[in-house]
């Protein structure tokens, strides 16, 4: 067991016994003469006792539904969910970058078509405009 850091670390519960209630008379009768041998304190037994009691009950015996809920939000991502996680925002983001590559493609040339089809019907087959040249330099660093 590890030592208090800081007092936030202990929590600190208060109960209630009537002497008049035959099982409070028995709690508290087994705490003031508690083997100190076998039980290193009132507080260990107190903890070894809840414990035991807890898990005789299913989690859905136990816990209140809102404490249920925030039980099951809680808790480490496994890897077979990081990759699926990490599969989908990859299948989006290209998806999307397939969408705006087209719909810019699209855009230039239905312009561009129009604008140049007189200019390359009076170049030579070999020779290439810079206007050309822009266009697939900024694809290629899109798609690098």
């Amino acid at each position: 067991m590890g030592k208090v850091k800081n007092k936030d670390d202990v929590i600190q519960y208060t109960f209630r016994l009537n002497l008049t209630k035959e099982d409070h008379l028995e709690v508290h009768q087994t705490l003031q003469s508690l083997n100190k041998g076998v039980h290193k304190s009132q507080n260990n037994f107190i903890i070894d006792s809840v414990l035991r009691n807890i898990r005789n009950y299913t989690r859905d015996e136990l816990l209140s539904d809102a404490a249920r809920e925030q039980k099951d939000n809680e808790g480490f991502i496994s890897k077979k969910d990081l990759e699926d996680i990490e599969k989908r925002v990859t299948d989006k983001v290209m998806k999307e970058v397939v969408t705006l590559l087209c719909s810019s493609l699209v855009g230039r040339t239905a312009s561009s078509t129009i604008l140049h089809t007189a200019d390359r019907e009076d170049r030579p087959d070999n020779e290439v405009c810079a206007e050309d040249d822009e266009v697939l330099s900024s694809l290629s660093n899109v798609w690098s």
